[in-house]
């Protein structure tokens, strides 16, 4: 071999080590590898030793070279047709014993020749198998990139059917007109070819299925029942689903690209938003409620499941929200809720009709005195004093109704808000007769920012429970106690009542969940229930970041501790 053929293939075998590392780091990168890409990849591996082997053959470190070498070639013009054969069967690879006899039947051939003949003619094997299978696999590789619309196979196929063409310009250039370098010249190129168009499959493949992954992702996101939109780092949208198009009132998605996703959120909800934003970037995922307005000006209450998404090197990138429109739901929690206040107002009702009456029958008695008698300061003392008692049941009852009319935030002091929800509850017959109260509360205010009904909800409902669980229980005792902790409001309401076994406990909060009776079963005058009180309890705590912690025993009583986020002057 002389000095230029060496180098020649010293500088083939540099550059095929390039080729073969790059398929298969690219490859090995794929999350689904195909058979069919495997085959021809451990071909053209096995094409690349085939060179180094008659390299090292030609610098008498290696016998046996040209043995070697026609075994490799030709199991790799096998393996080129084998997966050529998988692809056109949809990867169902038949004929495996065949081919492992075959590969046999090869080596043995090659064993032959090595024994037989002289050099020229050791590569006769090669001259009689390499060049009618290639083509043939070349042909049927062109054949199917037409119908499979990959160009790159069609390249390939090619590449295969000039690898049949290599044991041909061999023999001619090497024995019958000595010209070694042209050969290898053509071998090389025809090698790397072969090899740069696997690379070129490879990507190819990869860029096909994510393409696809991409369009089954963007199917599955546009049929969704809930709302998906991405954001980026700046609250800016960078995609949405058609839900979520929809639930926006937009026609056309393209008009919310790019938009700030706080654009969308009225103004007490944007703070809960940016928190949310910088929890992510802290790899924090969780579900929070708010409102949404869209862009015909309609307002949709809505929770959002919120995940922080990051780049291939763990950048973060934004947020993913899956969006629930409860607009409907919350309408008819509003109708449960005011069919639930409705009852209560009618057994309040009664509770104020009796307490009213009393009054009454005084400044009646008074009044009929007066008539048969001359006026005594007593008689008008008495007369005063019975229609302030009127006025202030009166006043009581027109402040709760003006409060919990009131939507919009305030700072108010829990304090004032238990106490004006227990005054209330002197209506109540069974509350102001038959319960012992134990309030304890604090000297110092308790302020708080939101919407004074929200927390007026949170203790009637408590306070109710509280009453309803007493109900049948012999010792009757509500205690309420207030206080300050830690940059928190505390309030403590507890009941000497039946208490929530264990399995129940985590059901509580569940809407609709109750084990009072309805008002179709009750017995009596026993209270009923709906499954809506501590569920919007709950709902609103965490509307304010409000915390809740239930202390039961059954048969002994319940304490409910809720801590509430004291306002500042800063928030």
């Amino acid at each position: 071999m002389g000095s230029q053929s060496f180098y020649i293939s010293l500088l083939g075998v540099l550059t095929e080590i390039v080729v073969l590392g790059a398929i298969w780091y690219v490859y090995l990168r794929e999350r689904e590898k195909e058979k069919y890409l495997l085959f021809w990849m451990i071909a053209f591996s096995l094409i690349f030793f085939s060179e180094f082997v008659i390299v090292l053959f030609y610098s008498q470190v290696l016998k046996y070279g040209i043995f070697l070498k026609q075994v490799f070639q030709i199991t790799a013009t096998f393996l080129l047709m084998w997966g050529v054969l998988g692809l056109s069967f949809r990867e169902q690879f038949r004929y495996k014993g065949l081919f492992a006899i075959a590969v046999l039947f090869v080596i043995l051939l090659c064993i032959a020749s090595e024994i037989h003949f002289k050099d020229r003619w050791k590569y006769i094997v090669s001259l009689a198998l390499i060049p009618p299978v290639s083509v043939y696999s070349g042909l049927k590789m062109i054949s199917r990139a037409k119908r499979l619309m990959f160009p790159s196979y069609k390249v390939f196929g090619f590449a295969i059917i000039l690898w049949g063409i290599v044991p041909i310009s061999h023999f001619i250039f090497d024995y019958l007109i000595n010209k070694p370098s042209y050969s290898l010249l053509l071998r090389y190129s025809v090698e790397e070819f072969i090899g740069i168009s696997i690379l070129v499959l490879v990507i190819d493949r990869s860029f096909a299925r994510a393409i696809h992954i991409e369009k089954l992702y963007r199917t599955i996101t546009d049929t969704m029942n809930e709302a998906l939109v991405l954001l980026d780092p700046e609250e800016k949208i960078i995609y949405i689903n058609n839900r979520f198009c929809d639930l926006m009132r937009c026609k056309n998605p393209d008009a919310l690209r790019g938009k700030n996703f706080l654009d969308f959120v009225p103004e007490r909800f944007k703070q809960i938003v940016v928190e949310k934003t910088r929890m992510r970037m802290l790899g924090v995922s969780d579900t929070y409620e708010i409102e949404l307005k869209d862009m015909e000006g309609g307002v949709h209450n809505v929770i959002i499941s919120g995940a922080p998404y990051y780049d291939e090197f763990g950048i973060f990138k934004g947020t993913i929200g899956v969006i629930l429109d409860i607009t409907e739901k919350r309408k008819l929690e509003i109708d449960y809720q005011m069919a639930s206040k409705l009852a209560a107002i009618g057994e309040l009702a009664a509770g104020i009709a009796h307490n009213i009456k009393n009054p009454l029958q005084g400044i009646i008695l008074v009044a009929e005195t007066l008539k048969r008698k001359n006026v005594e300061p007593y008689w008008v003392d008495m007369l005063i004093k019975q229609a302030e008692k009127i006025n202030s049941i009166l006043n009581n009852l027109q402040f709760k109704a003006f409060m919990d009319s009131r939507t919009d935030i305030q700072v108010v002091d829990l304090n004032v808000i238990l106490r004006e929800e227990l005054k209330f509850l002197e209506a109540h017959r069974f509350f102001k007769h038959e319960i012992e109260k134990d309030f304890n509360f604090t000297d110092e205010p308790l302020p708080v920012r939101g919407i004074y009904s929200d927390f007026s909800q949170i203790f009637s409902n408590i306070i109710k429970n509280a009453i309803d669980a007493m109900y049948s229980m012999e010792k009757k005792i509500l205690t309420v106690k207030t206080y300050k902790d830690d940059g928190f409001g505390v309030v403590e309401i507890g009941d000497t009542g039946v208490g929530i076994p264990d399995e129940i406990l985590p059901k509580i909060w569940d809407m609709f969940f109750t084990t009072k009776p309805t008002i179709y079963t009750r017995k009596g005058d026993e209270p009923v229930g709906t499954g809506i009180g501590l569920a919007t309890v709950k709902r609103l705590l965490e509307k304010y970041n409000g915390r809740v912690e239930v202390k039961t025993k059954v048969g002994e009583g319940t304490t409910f501790i809720l801590r509430f986020p004291l306002a500042t002057n800063s928030n």
